[in-house]
């Protein structure tokens, strides 16, 4: 899990979700808006996993890619990643591609 400090508010995602810039993958849709400081958000919605507990892991899992390749990050921007159907079945090291190939489209690592 990433420190505090690096995970997006409620009322921080909302004020970004409205006015970031999208890309899109197979399974996220990232939102990023430049900021002085790195900041990520996962958000699973209850159609793509219905149970609580699969939701928590699949953003927990999320978090660990992110701080896994946060050394790599060149600009600091607070990313929304939105999880789409099919993610839920991807392994760690897929899950890890996928985030960093998506960062890469929006350039930022």
């Amino acid at each position: 899990m990433l420190p505090k400090k690096q995970r997006v508010s409620r009322k921080l995602f909302e004020a970004v979700f409205r006015s970031a810039t999208t890309f899109s993958s197979p399974f996220f849709v990232l939102k990023i808006k430049k900021e002085e400081a790195s900041r990520f958000a996962f958000s699973v919605s209850v159609k793509i996993c219905p149970k609580a507990v699969d939701r928590n892991k699949l953003r927990r899992r999320g978090y660990a890619a992110a701080r896994n390749l946060l050394p790599e990050i060149k600009i600091p921007t607070i990313c929304l990643f939105i999880i789409k159907k099919g993610a839920e079945k991807l392994t760690f090291q897929k899950l890890q591609e996928e985030i960093k190939n998506i960062l890469q489209k929006a350039g930022i690592v």
